[in-house]
Formats: C-alpha cells, sequence, structure tokens
C-alpha cells in the first residue's frame, strides 16, 4: 500500500469517527440564572444533570442560550473539555450582557464547533468572552465569533487563543551524503 493510499485512509476514517461523534454528542443545555455570575461547574445549571464534559461517551456538547440581564458564566478552574460550545443571544434590551469568563483553559474538542453569535441588532459589548488570563484551545478556521467582544481581563501576557490542526504524518526526507 502506498503512503498516499494509506494516508488518505487515515484521513477517512478521522472524519468519520468526528462525524459520528458529533452526531452522537449530548446537547447539555443551560438552564441555570439568565442574570448575575453563574457557576459552570453547577450540576443543577444543566440539563443533563452534570456540567458538559468530552470525556464521557458520547461527548457533551454546551448549548448557551440567551440571558435577560447582565449574566458572567464563570467556568471551573480545572480545564474544561467539550465537543463544542455553542452560545448565543438574540436581540436584547441595551443593558442586557451574555458574558463567559474562563476561570481555566477551556478546549473545544469538535472540528468547527465553536459558536458564539450575538444579534445583529445588539452591540457587540452584548456578549463578551473573557479568557481571563487562560487558553482556550479550538480548530481554526472553525471559530464563529460573530458581533462580540473578546478580551483578556487577566495579568498582562497571559491569555490565548490556540488552535487544534490535525497533523499528517511526516514524510522522511532521504539524507544526502556528500
Amino acid at each position: 500500500m502506498s503512503l498516499r493510499t494509506a494516508t488518505a485512509g487515515a484521513l477517512v476514517l478521522v472524519l468519520s469517527f468526528a462525524a459520528v461523534q458529533s452526531a452522537l454528542a449530548a446537547d447539555d443545555l443551560w438552564i441555570g440564572g439568565t442574570s448575575g455570575t453563574q457557576a459552570w461547574g453547577t450540576n443543577s445549571n444543566w440539563s443533563l444533570g452534570h456540567p458538559p464534559e468530552y470525556l464521557v461517551y458520547p461527548p457533551d456538547s454546551a448549548i448557551i442560550g440567551d440571558a435577560t440581564g447582565v449574566r458572567d458564566i464563570r467556568t471551573t478552574a480545572t480545564t474544561v473539555n467539550v465537543l463544542k460550545i455553542d452560545m448565543s443571544q438574540g436581540a436584547a434590551a441595551p443593558g442586557v450582557v451574555n458574558q463567559l469568563t474562563l476561570d481555566g483553559d477551556f478546549n473545544v474538542i469538535g472540528a468547527f464547533e465553536t459558536h458564539f453569535v450575538n444579534h445583529a441588532s445588539n452591540s457587540p459589548s452584548q456578549m463578551v468572552f473573557d479568557v481571563n488570563g487562560h487558553t482556550f484551545t479550538g480548530y481554526l478556521p472553525g471559530f464563529d465569533l460573530k458581533n462580540m467582544t473578546i478580551r483578556n481581563s487577566g495579568a498582562p501576557g497571559t491569555g490565548k487563543f490556540s488552535t487544534i490542526y490535525a497533523e499528517w504524518p511526516s514524510i522522511p526526507r532521504p539524507s544526502r551524503t556528500t
């Protein structure tokens, strides 16, 4: 079997697994408060009875809908791993803010599964993602970040966006002798 055939076969297998995994994923809907400071790690804030997690089967997706006041959902200090995150804010009064603040690193494992969408009639300040000195990791290009504010309230030089790329097998170069 040629290297090209093996690589193509491996890519098809990986993409098939990702598609099946996404199809079987459990949506964990935010049912917690719609205003005030809220805790990601509180079991009763989620429709599945626990915060979304990737290390279960099927993996969980975090779905967070509209705020009705100023809401700040703060993640746990431990690393959060989810298949996808889908946070949205519909048309809202000017004082409404839907915010997610990281208190630990956050990993989105699914390809093209990072969605933060604020209604076009809202100000970008009404949907806020604060990395707060931590690392947010997901696939690029796969971030859907529309009409929103991204900030880092952590110490200068901290907080970052990182990416996951599928790595192709390396092809060894023949060595040259002179």
